[in-house]
């Protein structure tokens, strides 16, 4: 009997130890899946933090299966869709989350910034309002708030709701940044600059404050201090495109074209479909003369974004300076039809130059139609900006041009008006009158053209027949004689006026050099033998006047006076 219980007593014990080694066991398994699980939660989130979102989300799914209330799976998942901007399933997510503990706070306020970036503000206001009730991170909530005002526009109440997050907790950084923000948009550049430095004080990693305030320093035209915020962006996050748009415009203002070009050429590997990184670039290597480079851009430019009026206009130029005036005409004719098109357009004091640059391109195409194209756009130049001298010497070009020569001459003159120290002015407005055969009118302006460029052989020319033949004044005319045998000694035409004018001035022996001189290139002219033997008759020397009268004769046997003075000769001597 005792030995039954003995064994009764032994396999009790045994049965106790197998219950009892079970027990441990299956803790054992469920701890080794508890660990396992949430394994693969720090697998899912270490994936999210590397950017892996798509692993991630595929991981946390697979620990959610297993596990379908843990709040922080959710929570994860909805930031995963949150960094792809699907905020439909991120918001599916937090709520989820937030079913599961309703106090959840940090999945409340992602809640929040989901409806913001989704647009529904009504949605987001009350979940960060439904997170203040809770105390704790009070501050974020505030901060959540302002970022619904800001999107809202409501900047006084979004400037109020950040200074009270600050007031709840002054050492985070993106409360400050958040405040700079409303200060940027609200343009208080120094409260704005102020708020970013004390961002960059608390956490000086963050990329996107440096953006900002380099974008507060350009609202004071501090373009110094932006180049150095915006450098810093660079360094901190090479992939952050926009910056490189903002360095770029302003090495292009400051003429700094070739930093220009690499930061628009930047921005572009980060992006090659944005036209206005082509543009950029395309204007910056215009401004460095590089125009073969420049018009690929451009067009580049004008690929993607057909209607990019500025490009057709730094297009035109770049082909102008090639010489290639019709694919230059092609690009201004476009950039009007874009730039003209919106409604009760009219033209304004800025858009002169292009006005001027069109005009003088139509008018080296030459012919008629484009003259007077040319001169349409010049007068509306002119009309604008009453000014600028470039408007008034190209139109009176141009009307010379088309034989206008009465409405080139204002504008001439008011191109030498504003400018005297215009060369070309001064001998278009002498041609204008000489060819309306206003000669004495052209006195003046040949005058000017001659102290400004004493060797301009055909001012000399004009201004010898001027004096000559209109306005009998040979003591000048002799000047102007001598100057162009001066500058072109085997004119063979000045040679004998120049005799002739000897002569009317009574000075026949030295008339005879230049008339003998123009009988070697003009051997049958009449009056240049005529002339020569009037000089040999006035300084007695009989038989060569006798002689040079028979040759007049010769060549006009009705020559009155040569005719007289060789009879009266032959008789007398």
């Amino acid at each position: 009997m005792m030995i039954m219980r003995l064994l009764s007593k032994g396999s009790m014990s045994k049965s106790k130890i197998f219950f009892n080694a079970w027990v441990s066991a299956l803790i054992l398994l469920l701890s080794l899946y508890t660990i396992a699980s949430c394994q693969d939660l720090d697998k899912g989130r270490k994936a999210y933090l590397e950017g892996d979102y798509d692993k991630a989300i595929t991981i946390i799914k697979a620990y959610l299966n297993a596990k379908p209330n843990n709040a922080e799976g959710y929570y994860y998942l909805g930031k995963c869709y949150f960094e792809k901007e699907e905020w439909d399933n991120a918001i599916e997510q937090y709520r989820t989350a937030i079913n599961i503990k309703p106090k959840y706070l940090e999945a409340i306020y992602e809640l929040g910034l989901s409806y913001l970036k989704r647009g529904s503000f009504d949605e987001a206001m009350k979940t960060f309002d439904e997170g203040l009730t809770i105390k704790n991170k009070y501050a974020d909530f505030l901060n959540g708030k302002g970022l619904v005002q800001i999107a809202q526009n409501k900047l006084a109440d979004a400037d109020l709701s950040f200074r009270s997050a600050i007031s709840a907790n002054p050492k985070n950084a993106e409360y400050h940044k958040n405040l700079g923000d409303v200060n940027l948009k609200k343009e208080i550049s120094s409260i704005a600059i102020y708020e970013y430095k004390r961002a960059i004080e608390l956490d000086s990693t963050r990329a996107e404050v440096y953006y900002s305030l380099g974008k507060a320093y350009l609202l004071q035209m501090n373009f110094q201090e932006a180049v150095e915020s915006f450098k810093k962006t660079v360094i901190l996050s090479p992939k952050l495109k926009s910056v490189y748009i903002e360095l770029g415009d302003i090495y292009f203002l400051a003429k700094r074209y070739s930093e220009a070009g690499w930061a628009f050429n930047e921005y572009i590997k980060l992006d090659p479909n944005n036209p206005k990184a082509f543009l950029g670039l395309g204007k910056s290597f215009y401004n460095m003369y590089q125009y073969d480079s420049s018009i690929v851009n451009l067009n580049n430019a004008i690929k993607i974004e057909p209607n990019l009026a500025e490009a057709y206009y730094y297009l035109g130029k770049g082909y102008d300076e090639k010489k290639m005036s019709q694919e230059a005409a092609a690009a201004y004719s476009n950039y009007e039809k874009i730039y003209t098109s919106k409604n009760n357009f009219e033209w304004t004091i800025k858009d002169r130059d292009f006005l001027v640059d069109y005009g003088k391109v139509l008018y080296r195409l030459g012919d008629s139609v484009n003259l007077g194209q040319a001169a349409r756009y010049l007068v509306i130049a002119t009309q604008l900006d009453s000014s600028y001298s470039e408007s008034f010497s190209s139109l009176g070009l141009t009307y010379y041009q088309l034989k206008k020569f009465n409405e080139a001459i204002p504008a001439l003159k008011k191109k030498i008006e504003l400018d005297s120290t215009s060369f070309s002015s001064y001998l278009n407005l002498a041609y204008c009158y000489v060819n309306l055969k206003q000669l004495k009118e052209a006195l003046e302006p040949l005058k000017r053209v001659v102290t400004m460029k004493p060797d301009y052989l055909q001012a000399h020319q004009y201004l010898a027949y001027i004096y000559l033949s209109e306005l009998k004044s040979y003591s000048e005319a002799k000047v102007e004689y001598e100057k162009i045998l001066e500058l072109e000694p085997n004119d063979c035409q000045a040679k004998g006026n120049l005799g002739y004018v000897f002569l009317t001035l009574n000075r026949a022996s030295e008339a005879i050099r230049p008339l003998l001189e123009s009988l070697k290139c003009k051997p049958n002219d009449v009056s240049y033998n005529l002339w020569l033997a009037q000089a040999y008759d006035i300084t007695s020397q009989w038989d060569k006047a006798k002689e040079a009268y028979e040759k007049v004769l010769k060549l006009d046997p009705n020559n009155k006076l040569a005719t007289d003075r060789w009879k009266f000769i032959d008789y007398n001597y």
